[in-house]
């Protein structure tokens, strides 16, 4: 009774987490993009001054609406998206991932658009792998989402760009 009730409770949080990431990645012109939009209270600056503080990303370039900057490579955290090191493929464990942003601001919200997303390898022996690599004649790849790699690469492009609006308590 115990393992049938752990299969179902496994089952549905595998259908959950696959369930709030498909949106979030686009194919567009042979490349896979997230876009996301986030609300804020805070003004075009002061979310260009916290991103850039983070210290995730580099390389800031103004552009008509917005920016553009670059993610600076880093390893994905799989743990903290809900995963085991079991349920991740070697592109998440064995790459770093990075890739370009543009964001763009409207009143109380900001979009950041994600593409020429690669996987790199510190491994001579290994290739650099891109989001075309997930791409085949059908669209995106099956694997992209039932090996948890969308939803682990959502987990981290979220935590790059959401931005925390805590109030200071004192």
């Amino acid at each position: 009774m115990k393992q049938t009730i752990a299969f179902l409770l496994i089952t549905l949080s595998t259908f959950v987490v696959r369930a709030q990431d498909p949106d979030t990645f686009i194919l567009r012109d042979g490349d896979i993009i997230w876009q996301k939009v986030y609300q804020t209270d805070m003004d075009s600056t002061a979310v260009v001054g916290y991103l850039q503080a983070s210290g995730q990303l580099k390389d800031f370039t103004n552009t008509p609406g917005g920016l553009v900057c670059s993610i600076i490579p880093r390893q994905m955290d799989y743990r903290g998206a809900g995963f085991r090191y079991i349920q991740v493929v070697a592109v998440v464990l064995d790459n770093e991932m990075e890739g370009t942003a543009l964001i763009q601001f409207k009143d109380g919200r900001y979009r950041v658009t994600v593409n020429h997303i690669r996987f790199v390898s510190e491994l001579p022996m290994f290739p650099d792998l891109t989001m075309a690599d997930f791409i085949d004649r059908k669209g995106i790849q099956k694997v992209f989402y039932s090996k948890n790699t969308a939803a682990i690469l959502d987990y981290e492009l979220n935590s790059i760009f959401e931005i925390s609006e805590t109030e200071d308590s004192w």
